[in-house]
């Protein structure tokens, strides 16, 4: 039976192999995510409902009124006294609205709203993804280009080292040509929540191209196939990496740390973290 791994997945194990005995042996994840990852979880919603009625033929506004139900529903849903949520999703609200001003006149064709695919790494072993939009440029230089759309919500814009460094996007347009769709670049959709006096629609909204060439695509996609044949061999040690870098943001730290005291995780256990959710396993699954 083919598995599948993803881009969380390899970075999780290049990371720390501690990180990743918590989060695919053991199969756990926080049960309360912080309030940047929430942020960009309603706002990757509200973008995927706009786009997906754009795609079913609707127009600008009569798609508008349903991404606007999304946050909606989370305000409703969220705890009247948890005020670091409603504040954020009240703030989510006034960014998005500037967003759908901003880009309303957009030209370009959506092929698909988050999409996953997946292409084979090595034999039984598939490489997994979920595309926020693949697009079909219109206009422009490009024009007649297939594009693969990121949405970023980010506190600063992405710089160029940045985009040189990333290696989600490379893994993301070597699966969608492996799966015969001819994509030539990707485009980081990138909205920035951080607070300004007065700002500029231009120091809020950006798109940014991947900066990455044909042979670092290649070589990311073969060091990528390296690391999921050490995770199917299931021989690496689970140690810890305990650097700044590695640790300052990791959700597990505490567990780890009380783990590495030699002290009882079991009440730690039940109360912040829950079974991890694994929907590219259940696509797969489900597709076998």
């Amino acid at each position: 039976m083919t598995t599948i791994i993803s881009n969380t997945e390899i970075t999780s194990y290049n990371t720390c192999k501690r990180q990743h005995y918590y989060m695919y042996g053991m199969q756990i994840e926080p049960r309360e995510y912080p309030i940047h990852i929430r942020r960009g979880e309603v706002g990757h919603s509200v973008l995927e409902q706009y786009y997906l009625y754009r795609k079913a033929g609707l127009n600008h506004t009569e798609s508008l009124h349903f991404a606007n139900e999304v946050i909606l529903l989370e305000l409703s849903e969220t705890d009247p006294e948890d005020y670091e949520t409603i504040n954020m999703l009240a703030d989510l609200s006034k960014l998005m609205a500037q967003y759908f001003i901003y880009y309303e006149n957009d030209q370009f064709n959506i092929i698909s709203v988050e999409k996953m695919i997946s292409a084979p790494l090595i034999e039984d072993i598939d490489f997994g993804l979920y595309v926020d939009l693949i697009v079909e440029i219109t206009t422009g230089p490009h024009r007649g280009e297939i594009v693969i759309w990121d949405h970023k919500f980010v506190n600063n814009f992405k710089s160029n080292d940045d985009l040189k460094l990333d290696g989600q996007q490379p893994k993301y347009v070597k699966t969608a040509q492996l799966n015969g769709i001819p994509v030539k670049r990707s485009i980081f959709n990138q909205i920035r929540y951080r607070k300004m006096k007065d700002p500029k629609p231009e120091d809020l909204f950006r798109r940014s191209p991947l900066i990455s060439s044909k042979k670092a695509i290649s070589t990311i996609w073969n060091e990528s196939t390296t690391a999921a044949v050490e995770i199917a061999a299931n021989t690496h040690p689970i140690r810890r990496t305990l650097s700044y870098s590695a640790c300052k943001f990791c959700f597990f730290k505490d567990l780890c740390m009380t783990e590495l005291a030699g002290e009882p995780v079991e009440t730690m256990l039940k109360t912040n973290y829950k079974t991890r959710q694994r929907p590219l396993k259940e696509w797969m699954l489900s597709n076998n």
